[in-house]
C-alpha cells in the first residue's frame, strides 16, 4: 500500500505533485483518467488544468462516457493517441519523455511501498 492519505486529500496532494513537477520542468504530466469526478471539474481537474495552463502535455485516459467533458475542457488543445504501447512510447525521444512521477508525499517525504 502506498502511504498517501485517501480521497480528497490525496487528490489535493496529486495536484501539488504536479504543480512540482512543471516548476521543476517537467517534459510531460501523466494522469491516470480523465473520469466523472473531472467532467464535474473536481477530483484531478486542477492538475489538468495547471498542466494545460503551464503548456505542458499530459498524457491520460478518457472512456467514452466522459468524451464530451474531456473535449469542452481540452479542446482544441489534445490529440488522440491510439492505445498502443508503441505510438505513446514513440512520442519524442528519450530525453522528452522524462516523466514527472516522483515517490513523495505532499510535503516531500519518501513514501512507503
Amino acid at each position: 500500500m502506498l502511504g498517501y492519505p485517501p480521497g480528497s486529500t490525496r487528490r489535493a496532494c496529486s495536484s501539488q505533485a504536479v504543480r512540482r513537477d512543471i516548476v521543476s520542468g517537467c517534459d510531460v504530466i501523466v494522469l491516470n483518467r480523465f473520469a466523472k469526478l473531472e467532467a464535474q471539474r473536481q477530483g484531478l481537474m486542477s492538475a489538468f488544468a495547471a498542466a494545460a495552463e503551464a503548456n505542458v502535455p499530459v498524457l491520460t485516459s478518457v472512456s467514452p462516457a466522459f468524451q464530451e467533458a474531456w473535449e469542452r475542457f481540452a479542446s482544441p488543445l489534445f490529440v488522440t493517441l491510439p492505445a498502443e504501447l508503441e505510438t505513446i512510447d514513440g512520442c519524442g525521444g528519450p530525453s522528452e519523455r522524462a516523466l514527472c512521477g516522483n515517490d513523495t508525499t505532499c510535503d516531500g517525504t519518501p513514501t512507503t511501498r
